[in-house]
């Protein structure tokens, strides 16, 4: 053998060789991972390196359930990572036949490595962390790929992290402090900070980015003193912790109702733990959803297991709530876009059409359009007060389950009202991008004319076993442009730092005292005060009959 064989050998080993070949072999802390080369889906001129396994912890089972993540442990040889990973335990997406898919080894990312858009440039390049959504019971980065993103000169990764049960289960106490899916995200930040370099990734450009429940979660590590420093940029979109949903207010409840379904006769939570570290993971996500242990709940609604406030220790990712945080500044300064679409509320509204949740309870039981976010008393003067108010604003005092009315309100209860008031906090202290999608491509998500919920994921990243929503001219140009704007953010902190006539030559402005923000249509244009009549309405009932202290909005 000569001395070339020896010096690409090495190359390969030390995960720095660029040259296109349909395999690549990178290094990690923990060992080495084969990749494959890949052409886009898109455009077979755009080819990329794709690393679909990357373990970033040890896989948490046994005794690791319930517990922090850990680092995973070193491998001899060359590990595969070219094929997709279980996805992370989960219930069906509509609760209809309780299946449960994937499994508790899935501690892993996707790592997208650009090699057309990077036109042999060895200099490092912006990095986009990518947390999927779910009420944090559902996802996986199954759904969605990188061909949109590989276009340009960005590594992508995509993050799955452990859910529900499995990712929020606390004792409230130090045997099981909760939060693990959040930790597993903060986990990954510290991989990326240590190994991105060897994928052609800067650390020092990082951004972290998710939808949903992923957008939750980056707001929330922007709140929590673990994260800082680890990342650079954020933007979150059609989420926020102040979303009910995002969080769980009686974790040591939950855990003791579903222990005592499971038959575990305890009180003692070191037991319980114990105990449910013993119990299949698939009867684990079946008892969650049983009914008759945990409870009638609406899907929609809350979960029993999501995102809780920690007791103090050295380990607690959060320990106080995140409206007070965000109130009084404790956040990460950070460039921040955040926004939503036009019709969140099609996510609740996914649930009517499925038949999971019957419209007609809001007729039998009007009370629970009473905003759980308000802390109202049951049976007081302003529980009446407020229903009467909801009723008249949204409903023009007519029947509670009309479908059209029923999802504006939802889209305002569940999403748009916490994400508005979280983009004027953040303002206070940070540069922030708000930004409303108007464009109503042509295969909508929602049910009554607008946006549908996560919609605007579709001309982000190009879906994977199932259609997308780029198929006409202008939702190519509408994909085109969201893109360029992301990119541009994760490389420099701006969305428009440029004129650019693919965006019309539009500057976006900082979301400030006029409360500016993008309309993304068929053309781009600034608005001022997003949807004012909504959340003048909702101040000034807050002011009347909310009772602090607020955790949600």
């Amino acid at each position: 053998m000569n001395c070339h064989f020896y010096v690409i050998l090495v190359l390969l080993m030390l995960g720095l060789c660029y040259s296109a070949t349909p395999e690549v072999i990178r290094s990690t802390e923990y060992g080495l991972i084969r990749g494959e080369l890949k052409t886009s889906e898109i455009d077979q001129n755009v080819q990329y390196y794709s690393f679909m396994s990357v373990p970033y912890a040890s896989p948490p089972i046994g005794h690791l359930r319930f517990q922090e993540p850990v680092k995973h442990e070193a491998w001899q040889g060359v590990r595969n990572a070219t094929k997709l990973p279980d996805r992370c335990a989960q219930p069906d997406q509509y609760f209809l036949t309780l299946a449960v898919l994937g499994s508790e080894d899935c501690l892993y990312l996707e790592i997208s490595e650009p090699l057309t858009s990077r036109n042999g440039s060895k200099e490092l390049l912006p990095v986009l962390l990518w947390i999927h959504g779910g009420t944090f019971v559902f996802g996986a980065p199954h759904v969605s790929g990188p061909d949109y993103f590989v276009e340009k000169p960005v590594v992508y990764i995509n993050v799955q992290y452990r859910l529900n049960i499995f990712g929020f289960l606390s004792t409230t106490d130090e045997c099981a402090t909760g939060n693990f899916g959040l930790k597993d995200q903060l986990l990954a930040l510290h991989w990326i900070q240590r190994n991105v370099k060897n994928f052609g990734g800067d650390p020092n450009r990082v951004t972290i980015s998710g939808a949903s429940a992923g957008a939750a979660s980056v707001i929330l590590h922007c709140l929590s003193p673990k994260s800082q420093g680890l990342f650079h940029r954020a933007i979150s979109l059609s989420g926020t912790p102040l979303n009910r949903w995002a969080l769980q207010r009686n974790p040591l409840e939950k855990m003791r109702r579903l222990a005592k379904g499971l038959g575990i006769d305890s009180d003692n939570t070191s037991i319980i733990v114990e105990e449910l570290r013993r119990v299949d993971y698939r009867v684990l996500v079946k008892t969650v959803y049983n009914k008759s242990i945990m409870g009638d709940f609406i899907p929609y609604d809350a979960h029993s297991f999501a995102p809780s406030v920690e007791a103090e220790g050295p380990t607690a990712f959060i320990t106080e709530r995140a409206f007070k945080l965000l109130d009084e500044g404790k956040f990460a300064k950070v460039p921040h876009i955040i926004g939503h679409t036009t019709e969140e509320g099609s996510f609740a509204y996914d649930y009517i059409h499925s038949g999971t949740t019957n419209l007609h309870l809001y007729e039998t039981s009007p009370e629970i359009l009473i905003p759980s976010s308000m802390n109202i008393p049951r049976d007081s003067a302003c529980s009446k007060k407020t229903l009467d108010e909801v009723k008249t604003f949204y409903f023009h005092n007519k029947t509670v389950t009309d479908p059209f009315s029923w999802t504006k309100y939802m889209s305002q209860d569940l999403f748009t009202r916490g994400i508005a008031k979280t983009a004027q906090l953040l303002a206070k202290k940070a540069d922030v991008y708000y930004y409303i999608l108007s464009y109503n491509g042509s295969r909508p998500m929602s049910y009554h004319g607008g946006v549908g919920h996560y919609e605007d994921i579709l001309y982000l990243f190009y879906v994977r076993n199932r259609w997308t929503n780029v198929r006409t001219p202008l939702d190519d140009l509408i994909r085109k442009r969201l893109v360029t704007i992301w990119t541009n953010f994760v490389t420099t902190g701006n969305p428009t730092p440029y004129s650019d006539p693919l965006l019309q030559n539009v500057t976006w402005p900082k979301f400030d005292e006029e409360e500016s923000f993008l309309d993304i249509n068929k053309d781009l244009t600034i608005g001022q005060a997003p949807e004012r009549a909504d959340r003048d309405f909702w101040k000034e009932l807050f002011r009347k009959c909310g009772s602090e202290p607020y955790h949600t909005y």
